[in-house]
């Protein structure tokens, strides 16, 4: 039952969730980065209190717009969702291949961005933080792996919009860059 109002904007909404997604996992990457290289001069007494918080202070901006940007990426994905399951109904496209696997592939990342925007949320509100500080996802690592597993997760979801992506536009333009690069396998 698709509703006439609102059909085709899947197409305007859908950059919301790349450009979040995106956006987040470039500034968790420089978080990272950082932050290892502030430890590694923290470690080595090179670093005065002063440019300590400087540079925590810069972490922290940027693990500001990391996380800020994955609620975007995410409130995007929900609607982007729903707008495009509006427009398959509409069309009748759910025996189609590549509208099957993009649901498939857009449920997995919203499976994954949900964790990381619950997890992340729940460390902010106890005042800790994922970048220079005390942050740890609830298993048994020290920060600095949880550090690298938010960023993997992070690298996942970068990876799997661009898979979402792609077979869109296999959909609607019958071809896609990924052919181009040689990696089509891994769209239908």
């Amino acid at each position: 039952m698709a509703i006439q109002a609102i059909d085709g904007l899947h197409k305007l909404v859908v950059h919301f969730p790349i450009a979040g997604f995106t956006s987040s996992f470039l500034a968790a990457f420089i978080a990272l980065i950082l932050d290892v290289r502030t430890s590694r001069r923290v470690a080595s007494n090179t670093l005065s209190e002063e440019e300590q918080l400087k540079l925590y202070t810069i972490i922290d901006r940027f693990e500001f717009a990391s996380y800020y940007t994955l609620v975007i990426g995410w409130l995007g994905l929900l609607v982007a969702g729903l707008l495009g399951l509006n427009d398959a109904d509409n069309r009748d496209d759910f025996g189609n291949d590549l509208i099957i696997y993009k649901i498939t592939m857009a449920t997995i990342l919203l499976v994954l961005t949900t964790s990381l925007v619950i997890i992340k949320t729940q460390q902010l509100r106890s005042g800790k933080k994922i970048f220079g500080s005390d942050f740890s996802i609830p298993l048994s690592f020290s920060a600095r792996k949880s550090e690298y597993l938010f960023f993997l997760f992070l690298l996942l979801m970068a990876l799997i919009t661009i898979l979402v992506g792609a077979a869109g536009g296999k959909y609607v333009w019958g071809s896609t860059i990924m052919e181009e690069i040689g990696l089509d396998p891994l769209i239908p």
